[in-house]
């Protein structure tokens, strides 16, 4: 009679600090275990004991596996003293025993409740970037030409300015004088670039390069010139 007084009461002071332990913040910060999170205001009995476990289970078993190596070594040290290696079998036995303990114990609790020794690590959730979609494309096009200069004029540079005004295609974003050069005969040639440029709808960015189906329609089929003509530089980047 007196022993179910004494568990009894045992019982209901647990249960009484438990509650006053759930009412009190926690004060530490305790680190987070792979497969058993963490300890916050939020965590449930089942929780903690998982994370209590769950770290015991991983101190336990370093322990074990020192105490193997210790008794390895002293083993290996122990020739001609047959004491010593008697005590060496003995440590890794008894390593050895305590590892087939906890095997035992994670039998048992799975046993009772899976979630209880449900240690696996979480890997992290893999988002997708930003290639997979809502991308502007933008495709360059560059055509470097050469004018010769005709002979006689007196300002090559003016003429040359006037030259690339004029014949500046209609549909190019600029043309510009890249410079002037004069060849071995003493012919000038008036160096001159047009540029075309273009932003199309959202696409993935994968869509977004030179041979890319979006910027190889607009090199070949809206200015006619392919990326492989001379003098022709192609870019395409991703907004």
């Amino acid at each position: 009679m007196k022993k179910i007084i004494i568990i009894t009461i045992s019982i209901l002071l647990l249960l009484g600090f438990w509650q006053t332990v759930q009412a009190i913040d926690l004060l530490l910060d305790y680190p987070t275990i792979p497969g058993a999170g963490e300890i916050g205001e939020a965590s449930t009995f089942p929780g903690i004991i998982r994370y209590i476990y769950t770290f015991a289970l991983g101190a336990a078993g370093f322990v074990a596996l020192l105490a193997i190596l210790i008794g390895a070594i002293m083993y290996i040290f122990s020739a001609g003293k047959p004491d010593k290696a008697k005590d060496a079998k003995d440590r890794i036995m008894s390593a050895l025993l305590g590892i087939l303990i906890l095997l035992a114990s994670v039998l048992l609790l799975r046993t009772i409740n899976p979630d209880l020794v449900n240690i696996g690590f979480i890997l992290p959730e893999i988002t997708p970037t930003t290639d997979a979609g809502n991308i502007m494309c933008e495709c360059s096009q560059q055509v470097q030409s050469a004018t010769n200069v005709p002979e006689g004029t007196s300002d090559r540079d003016q003429w040359c300015q006037q030259y690339v005004q004029n014949n500046c295609p209609s549909n190019a974003v600029s043309c510009s004088v890249v410079g002037m050069d004069q060849a071995y005969t003493g012919t000038w040639w008036c160096n001159w670039k047009a540029m075309w440029s273009a932003q199309f709808e959202m696409r993935p960015c994968t869509d977004c390069r030179v041979d890319g189906w979006v910027c190889s329609r607009y090199f070949n089929n809206a200015l006619l010139t392919p990326c492989s003509s001379a003098g022709t530089t192609c870019s395409a980047n991703c907004l």
